[in-house]
């Protein structure tokens, strides 16, 4: 066994075709886990996949996160992999910008369905699968907006104001069984998700990169150091927690 415990176990990582997700699964991979990685964007596995070149390690599962039959069915190939599932990873997220009284109604419910129905799919899934092995770590993804609030974002904070809360409660019912759900809110991250701003010049995303009393770019990676962590036994007494990483951006 790793000091992971990651040795021979099975984790599912969502949105695991880039950014946060993608950096997670090599990350899991290299302690020694074996991973089903879920994604909507196919063309994006298959070249993670390729860049992971774990071999039967690690298997990938194409869908959408927001639908209850996208998520059975990942959820499905891993119970068919013949390991317990121990860890979930829900890295799965989207954003977009528009001001409160310019938003539409399907523009609010769509930044809600996959930032936290799909967390609640998942989790759900998860949950079931974990609470018969009395064993297990669920890490959600939520965000430094969600406790700063922005101008713009407010259907994007919303949801991971609500993702927060949500395993917070989520804690509190699996504590009895054994497993263990916490928060990570990143701040700004060196990933593709900035950079799809409307209007943002490279330059732009560089100086916000490095608005944090560190003065430092966080990357994806310091955020995967801090997932394998929650997901091992060296946090066995952590849970319900929101753990903020933003290079000081944000102390609450």
């Amino acid at each position: 066994m790793s000091s992971l415990d990651l040795d021979g176990k099975l984790a599912l990582v969502t949105g695991a075709a880039s950014g946060i997700g993608r950096a997670t699964v090599k990350a899991l991979l290299g302690a020694g886990a074996s991973v089903l990685a879920f994604d909507a964007d196919g063309k994006g596995l298959q070249a993670a996949s390729d860049e992971w070149a774990a071999g039967k390690r690690v298997q990938t599962s194409v869908g959408d996160v927001g639908e209850a039959g996208d998520v059975a069915a990942a959820f499905d190939s891993a119970k068919r992999a013949g390991q317990p599932l121990v860890a979930l990873v829900t890295c799965a997220g989207i954003h977009s910008h528009g001001l409160v009284e310019e938003l539409s109604d399907d523009e609010w419910r769509r930044i809600l369905r996959v930032n936290l129905r799909g967390v609640f799919l998942c989790c759900r899934a998860a949950a079931r699968a974990m609470i018969p092995e009395r064993a297990g770590s669920i890490v959600t993804i939520s965000s430094s907006i969600a406790y700063t609030g922005m101008a713009g974002r407010a259907h994007y904070a919303a949801s991971k104001a609500a993702v927060s809360a949500f395993t917070r409660s989520l804690a509190l019912e699996l504590a009895a069984h054994g497993i263990r759900a916490n928060a990570i809110a990143p701040g700004a991250m060196d990933t593709p998700m900035p950079r799809k701003i409307p209007g943002r010049s490279e330059a732009d995303v560089q100086r916000s990169l490095l608005r944090n009393p560190l003065g430092q770019i966080g990357t994806a990676q310091d955020v995967t150091e801090l997932i394998l962590f929650l997901l091992s036994a060296r946090s066995r007494h952590i849970t319900g927690q929101v753990i903020h990483i933003n290079g000081g951006g944000l102390m609450p």
